[in-house]
């Protein structure tokens, strides 16, 4: 839930810092934040992200249906760099279920 308590939303900055060695050059329509410490912080700043791109925009369903689309993608893309990889790495470890998830196709022919 994003509803965290207005004390704890201190961690969001509204203004532009350094990401991954690119600089921002326009504060005033850069949005970054500092390390959510909760899984509520980190909804609030996923939601609080969301929220400013529609204040820029238009609240529509064109707008609407276009931040879905990129947090699914998003989703989509976190589930298959990381998430894949992590069970990957626990699945060589620890050894397949059943044969359904050998490690690789050819294995279960």
């Amino acid at each position: 839930m994003p509803y965290i308590n207005k004390p704890d939303r201190t961690f969001t900055v509204v203004k532009c810092r350094d990401i991954d060695g690119v600089s921002c050059t326009n504060e005033s329509k850069s949005f970054a934040i500092t390390e959510p410490k909760t899984y509520g912080e980190l909804n609030y700043a996923i939601t609080r992200m969301c929220h400013e791109f529609i204040d820029s925009n238009t609240l529509n369903y064109d707008t609407i249906n276009s931040i879905i689309g990129v947090l699914e993608c998003a989703k989509q893309e976190f589930y298959r760099v990381v998430v894949g990889r992590y069970e990957d790495k626990k699945r060589f470890k620890n050894g397949s279920v059943s044969k359904l998830d050998a490690i690789n196709i050819d294995e279960v022919r």
